[in-house]
């Protein structure tokens, strides 16, 4: 029973820790060398998006080839789906785990080395805020394009039709766009924002403005975040009964019977045929022994802004120690 609750607490711990690090992998299975997204407005503050990435798949052996992608969006208010590359067999909103996305199905399998075109638009609604400053109100959206947590971008351009534009953060424009360019690493993130003038969209529904997290996920996130510290409280103190040495009146019968099961045997000297004295009031189950190692690896795969199919195994810490012996640690 003991060690069944070690493997728990152990468990336990690998769960709280492992979240904290990023997925980042040192062997990438593909890498993007461009990915352009051109951007307009229409005269009801929806917009139209354009993607085309040019996917170059360099480890088609420990995953297998490349199949299918996910492409991250920017919320799930999207229509008009189209694909435009021949590379796409199909393409179509998908939904993992929370993070919204449009999913190819590709024409063919691509190996280490082929690069892919992959091109794409969709239309989408629910992105812009409205705000008043004195008698002026501004239509603002704020845009982060998708990102991938294993794979490096080299080159990313953001190109917005520049038409009406009131404000915006751009590093540079042309003749008809306003332009953000970036080269980013796993997981990096680059974002921007562009205002209008609200008469610049005649047939604006306010009814479609951007949607924050709803009470719903507030709720959940606040649930979740009080079970992590109610949980990290009773795994510190069970750990903390497992290693302490008992009191006085633990020692000698005083603590509660149906409690005894938390504390260690502790041993006082030898009987008269040599063997070591147990004290008779504290649960048996066995002297402890030093030394024991610590290890951690998880399989991690999520579509934080996008990804490919197929999930990497990651070991963060480089780790080939067993978890049975920091289970006999505190067994």
């Amino acid at each position: 029973m003991k060690k069944f609750l070690a493997s728990i607490l152990v468990l336990f711990l690998f769960i709280i820790i492992l979240p904290k690090s990023k997925a980042y992998t040192n062997s990438p299975l593909d890498y993007i060398e461009e990915f352009n997204i051109i951007v307009s407005s229409n005269d009801d503050a929806t917009l139209n998006f354009d993607y085309e990435l040019k996917w170059k798949v360099l480890d088609s052996t420990s995953e297998g080839p490349l199949e299918w992608v996910k492409i991250g969006i920017p919320n799930k208010h999207i229509d008009k789906i189209v694909k435009i590359s021949d590379s796409i067999k199909t393409a179509y909103y998908y939904n993992d785990k929370g993070s919204t996305c449009i999913r190819l199905d590709l024409d063919k399998k691509y190996y280490a080395g082929e690069v892919v075109d992959l091109h794409f638009s969709f239309h989408q609604t629910h992105m812009f805020t409205i705000q008043k400053e004195k008698d002026v109100e501004y239509v603002t959206y704020e845009y982060i394009p998708g990102w991938f947590d294993d794979i490096n971008i080299g080159n990313l351009t953001v190109k917005w039709d520049k038409t009406n534009v009131y404000f915006d953060d751009s590093k540079d424009v042309d003749d008809n766009y306003l332009i953000w360019s970036a080269s980013l690493n796993q997981g990096a993130q680059t974002s921007m924002k562009v205002s209008y003038l609200k008469d610049a969209f005649p047939n604006i529904k306010e009814s479609e403005s951007y949607e924050g997290p709803t009470d719903n996920n507030e709720w959940k996130t606040a649930a979740f975040v009080f079970l992590i510290i109610f949980l990290i409280i009773v795994f510190f103190s069970v750990l903390d009964r497992i290693f302490r040495r008992p009191s006085y009146y633990r020692t000698r019968g005083f603590y509660p019977y149906g409690r005894r099961f938390f504390y260690r045997n502790y041993y006082y000297g030898v009987n008269e045929k040599g063997t070591r004295k147990v004290n008779p009031y504290v649960s048996s189950g066995g002297s402890g022994h030093s030394g024991g190692h610590s290890c951690a690896c998880a399989c991690a795969c999520a579509c934080a802004g996008g990804g490919r199919a197929g999930c990497s195994k990651k070991d963060f810490y480089k780790g080939k120690i067993k978890i049975d012996d920091l289970i006999d640690k505190i067994d």
